[in-house]
């Protein structure tokens, strides 16, 4: 037995396995980007493939329709765009964290395989969610946490909505402040950057240019890049919070994609 886990170790450290002693914010945020830059062609390309047409959506939503019909869709539109997100990076996460490498074909291959689980636990995790935030938005804010990794839940392990969100809440019980957290520093983060921008721009109107041109907007595109990153954090999420609660290696919780 030790031989064998000696084994198991060695090839871990000759690919260079990620190995987890806890859950931290500054862990997976560290995780995220070397799995990122990692994939930085294959994200970005297949990024863009989900950004175009959301991005052309969205500015049609805010022309033609009312803005609480607007607001309602959009959401669902964003929904279903990050879902499409997670799942096609769930692939090139996993292959990455376990030290080995992916392109554009079998990310997009694999993404296919898991997208029907993904889509419907993101939109039973979002009426959910959506139904706790009109009761007084707290509860909204909790289910959010508890539900962040349904996605990465139903992908990896091919569950059913209502399993993959109890999927979810069971691997974040204990760590639900930190994964608070780390969903405030983004949307943190995220402002940072949008106010940084308009201020560089001075003078510069918004409203007209955004009127004008949606694909130019830069706010448009630093949401973008946040929503990439935290698609990519979830999956390095869930990988971390496995590792830790079951004793699991990246072997074993990468099996779905062999």
């Amino acid at each position: 037995m030790n031989c064998v886990k000696l084994r198991v170790l060695n090839r871990h450290k000759e690919r260079r396995v990620r190995q987890v002693e806890e859950f931290s914010i500054g862990g997976v945020l560290k995780a995220t980007f070397q799995v990122f830059g990692k994939n930085l062609v294959p994200f970005i390309l297949l990024g863009l493939v989900i950004a175009v047409p959301t991005i052309f959506v969205q500015g049609w939503i805010a022309r033609e329709l009312s803005p609480l019909v607007a607001s309602l869709v959009s959401y669902f539109v964003n929904l279903l765009s990050f879902t499409l997100l997670q799942a096609v990076f769930v692939y090139g996460v996993f292959h990455t964290l376990r030290g080995e490498s992916t392109n554009v074909q079998d990310i997009l291959v694999q993404s296919v395989r898991v997208f029907p689980y993904a889509i419907f636990a993101s939109v039973v995790a979002g009426l959910a969610i959506v139904a706790g935030t009109l009761l007084l938005i707290v509860p909204g804010i909790i289910l959010s946490v508890m539900l962040w990794l349904a996605v990465p839940a139903a992908a990896i392990e091919k569950k059913r909505p209502r399993a993959a969100l109890e999927r979810s809440a069971e691997l974040t019980k204990g760590h639900r402040w930190k994964v608070f957290g780390f969903l405030l520093l983004y949307m943190f983060l995220g402002m940072v950057a949008a106010f940084a921008i308009f201020a560089t721009l001075g003078s510069f109107d918004p409203e007209a240019y955004i009127s004008q041109n949606s694909f130019a907007q830069p706010t448009t595109w630093i949401t973008w890049i946040f929503s990439a990153m935290a698609a990519v954090s979830a999956g390095v999420a869930y990988y971390d919070l496995r590792f830790l609660k079951e004793d699991m290696d990246s072997e074993a919780i990468g099996e779905v994609f062999d």
